[in-house]
């Protein structure tokens, strides 16, 4: 049996499946083939058959507790074509109130905080220097500087001065910082 005709036989016996596990029960709880086939066919059987309203019924059965019947003389009481009112309904009473006149704040002025001034030479790192008495180039953060050129917005390199290895350089207001090499 190759994968193909396989594959449809567990189709077809999935799709009759259900069916006949219903008459196989239907025959296992009713009786025999007899009643089986009866309601197989279509036809009622006596057993099946659903019991009158008139059937002999116990008087016991009949009568209810006395929750039972106050249960449905309550449920004789109740109304359904009484309006009821929902509280979630749009068409509900709703009282309208003027809106509260809100007076403005005004802000409480304080002086603004200053915050601590970063030193300009935070994140520079001299790291060599190249050159001689008379001039030279120095490597500042990986990069290499001359004498006059711009390390940051508004930071100069202003000398170099090799025996201290050391460089300085000058802002804008004129203010001069020292950035030394470190071994």
């Amino acid at each position: 049996m190759n994968s193909k005709s396989r594959s449809l036989l567990i189709q077809a016996a999935s799709v009759a499946a259900p069916s006949l596990l219903i008459v196989a029960m239907r025959f296992v709880l009713v009786g025999g083939p007899d009643v089986a086939s009866a309601v197989g066919s279509g036809q009622v059987a006596p057993a099946l058959a659903a019991p009158s309203p008139d059937a002999a019924v116990p008087a016991a059965v009949r009568q209810l507790t006395p929750e039972q019947q106050r249960a449905a003389d309550w449920r004789g009481l109740l109304r359904y074509d009484a309006n009821l009112e929902s509280p979630m309904d749009a068409r509900a009473n709703v009282v309208l109130m003027a809106p509260k006149k809100v007076e403005p704040v005004t802000p409480v002025k304080t002086a603004p905080v200053a915050a601590p001034k970063a030193s300009p030479l935070q994140g520079l790192t001299l790291t060599s220097f190249m050159g001689n008495l008379s001039g030279g180039l120095v490597v500042i953060s990986g990069k290499v500087y001359r004498v006059g050129e711009e390390v940051r917005p508004g930071l100069l390199l202003a000398n170099i001065d090799f025996r201290n290895a050391t460089v300085t350089l000058q802002n804008l207001d004129g203010e001069t910082f020292t950035l030394v090499k470190k071994d």
